[in-house]
């Protein structure tokens, strides 16, 4: 079976020894991976609702993501990439800022507010030189598609993609270090899925990188990923059975999403369960 389409949409209510109740859940391709390297910490944020700690990093890069929707948005009205640099920093900053005053963001050793708002810039000006010049103009950009699921507990597996163009989807990444395709391919292999579902020709995949490192200067590349897609809808249909088990209330959810303290972001810097996690600190042993 591989994602049967949902009738209706209704509120459930599960727990082991404890009583939650909620509405279905939506499973992100950017949350593919997450099962994959901590089952335990997936199950905690995308099923409970539980909040993990929000690092300089990510939202280094949501704010990068919003200044080239504002590019591209301007550029499919009129037709021509305008790279107004100032136009861009500024949202970029103004959504770095917001982030920062509705999370409470983590930072690093050596890093705070003003690194990472000068890393925002940077990384802005690496895409807008690096990347927009080319790149072709989009027909979409930030758009979400959705395909619905026979689940109890998930209604649909849905993603906003980046960048669309009638045969090539992208997403923008960003990262400290240089980045490798192959680390991406089960969340593109996802919105490769949905592309498709959605009336997409996906002959193209993506990864609009912007590299900060922290002693040279910045730059942008786009990189090729080819998908996987026979091991994403055998990882995805893991997620969906484990689901329905969890759904008859029957299997402590700490069987069904094990953790794994041997994943080397498995600190209290990155993952607010940490200190309570059983994988981490131990429950004893039944006899």
């Amino acid at each position: 079976m591989l994602f049967t389409k949902v009738k209706n949409k209704k509120n459930i209510t599960l727990g082991f020894k404890k009583d939650i109740s909620m509405d279905k859940i939506t499973i992100r391709p950017s949350s593919i991976s997450g099962f994959v390297n901590c089952a335990y910490q997936w199950y905690n944020v995308n099923v409970l609702g539980v909040k993990t700690i929000p690092s300089a990093r990510a939202n280094i890069g949501t704010a990068i993501h919003k200044a080239a929707e504002v590019l591209w948005t301007d550029a499919i009205k009129t037709g021509n990439k305008d790279c107004n640099l100032t136009k861009l920093k500024d949202a970029a900053i103004q959504q770095y800022q917001q982030l920062d005053k509705e999370e409470g963001i983590f930072y690093n050793d050596g890093e705070n507010k003003n690194t990472a708002e000068k890393e925002v810039v940077t990384g802005t000006k690496a895409f807008s030189e690096d990347i927009v010049p080319y790149t072709d103009i989009p027909i979409a950009v930030e758009k979400r598609l959705v395909y619905k699921l026979n689940n109890p507990i998930a209604g649909q597996l849905a993603g906003t993609v980046d960048y669309i163009t009638k045969d090539t989807i992208a997403d923008i990444k960003t990262s400290g270090r240089k980045i490798y395709p192959g680390k991406h391919i089960l969340q593109q292999s996802v919105y490769n899925f949905l592309a498709i579902k959605n009336g997409i020709n996906v002959s193209k995949i993506l990864i609009q990188g912007v590299v900060l490192p922290k002693k040279t200067q910045p730059y942008g590349e786009v990189l090729k990923l080819k998908p996987n897609m026979s091991r994403v809808m055998y990882i995805v249909n893991n997620i969906l059975e484990s689901l329905k088990i969890l759904s008859t209330d029957k299997v402590d959810p700490k069987i069904l999403f094990r953790g794994n303290p041997e994943h080397f972001m498995c600190n209290n810097k990155y993952c607010s369960l940490y200190s309570t996690c059983p994988f981490v600190n131990g429950m004893g042993l039944s006899t």
